[in-house]
């Protein structure tokens, strides 16, 4: 047997009196077992060590050559570090990193990292070790653009979906999608795994209407591969529960999102135009007020004011109050609101929800909301719009264009 076949087998065992007399015999042996000068072995001693937990013989090899712990074998690309993840052996996994914490980013042939092969086991304990160190490792995809997340769903570990949802809070690793389009969400639906689904869709930060290449929310995923077992039952219970819309309505409210967010400037810019007027006309009625308390009686008076015949005016009302300035009763709100271009629709608010919420504002807020004085002014309508706005803030605002206000308003 010769010096390296002897030390393999000393790694084997986990023998450090043979790795130590090997090495004064021979000081450069560690140097031909690493695999980028020698085709003849296909993994080096380390991680035949790593692969069986040998602890102190690991720190013992890696004291001696460093360099060991970033060389991939020929067999699938593996790290040492992929070795003992694989294998929960949490110890020599925290002396790896110690030596050199970047090994967490080192992809094996499928693109699979040790983050990734600590979660297809369900090495919790690895896991928190890995992410401590390099949280971002957790961000890495595979080949075939699966996250660690699409991973745990694949690979049917719960706990370590559990875990990962609860430790990283990363918004965007949450909503990464694979080669398909697919999210967490999409592939743990599709593989019928209702617990796995309960752990995503509570998530404030998951995106419950992302629509896959194929043209589909996770709805019409459940629906297409639905086989009416329980689990069916409970993920249909859970979608529903969450309000999750098809692709068909969830391209809607997305559109309609995107066009709130793009103008966002422009609605705060006009609205806070109308607020001021709307203010200027509250405090300061057009027309002034009356400062004295009179009955208006003669013909040239009832002409020159506007006034209806023996009709009293009363001092801190307003002018346009009286007469036939501007009569609420004759005349169409709509048509006033569109004769002064102060309508919700300028503002270029067209679908169904905003027309009902505009016609809400003019039902419920003219009756009670704007009167100067008492009576109805042309003041009645900027406030009726500004309330108009304040609703529409309180939709960007609170993210209320959702299932629930579209069946509301349809």
């Amino acid at each position: 047997m010769d010096a390296t076949t002897k030390l393999y087998d000393a790694a084997l065992k986990g023998d450090e009196p043979s790795l130590l007399n090997l090495l004064e015999e021979d000081p450069h042996i560690l140097d031909r077992c690493i695999i980028e000068n020698s085709g003849r072995y296909m993994q080096s001693p380390l991680h035949v060590a790593a692969n069986f937990g040998h602890v102190n013989f690991t720190k013992k090899i890696i004291e001696k050559k460093p360099k060991l712990v970033e060389v991939v074998d020929q067999i699938k690309r593996s790290s040492p570090l992929h070795i003992a993840c694989a294998e929960g052996h949490l110890q020599i996994v925290e002396t790896l990193l110690d030596v050199n914490s970047s090994i967490c980013y080192t992809h094996d042939q499928e693109g699979k990292t040790p983050v990734h092969v600590a979660a297809i086991n369900g090495q919790i304990a690895v896991l928190k070790a890995l992410l401590k160190v390099e949280p971002q490792a957790a961000r890495e995809r595979t080949m075939g653009g699966e996250s660690v997340l699409h991973l745990c769903v694949k690979h049917k570990q719960p706990e370590a979906l559990r875990f990962l949802v609860k430790t990283m809070d990363d918004g965007e690793l949450f909503n990464f999608d694979d080669a398909l389009g697919n999210t967490v969400l999409h592939l743990a639906v599709a593989a019928k795994q209702p617990e796995m689904v309960e752990i995503l869709i509570v998530h404030p930060k998951i995106k419950q209407n992302a629509i896959n290449k194929n043209g589909l929310t996770v709805v019409d995923t459940h629906k297409k591969s639905r086989r009416d077992s329980i689990q069916d039952t409970k993920i249909w219970k859970l979608l529903d529960r969450a309000n999750v819309l098809p692709a068909k309505e969830a391209l809607k409210t997305t559109k309609e999102r995107a066009w709130l967010e793009d103008h966002r400037t422009s609605l705060m810019v006009v609205a806070s135009l109308i607020a001021t007027m709307a203010f200027q006309v509250g405090i300061n009625p057009p027309g002034g007020v009356w400062q004295d308390s009179k009955t208006y009686t003669s013909q040239q008076d009832i002409k020159n004011l506007g006034l209806h015949k023996d009709h009293t005016a009363y001092a801190g009302t307003s002018v346009w109050s009286y007469g036939r300035h501007f009569d609420y009763n004759n005349d169409n709100p709509m048509d006033f609101c569109h004769g002064n271009n102060i309508d919700i629709q300028v503002l270029g608010i067209q679908s169904n929800l905003w027309r009902w919420r505009n016609l809400d504002c003019i039902r419920v807020f003219s009756r009670s909301l704007a009167r100067v004085n008492g009576n109805y002014t042309r003041g009645t309508f900027f406030a009726i719009h500004m309330e108009a706005y304040w609703l529409a803030k309180e939709e960007i605002n609170n993210d209320v264009l959702s299932g629930k206000v579209k069946k509301h308003y349809k």
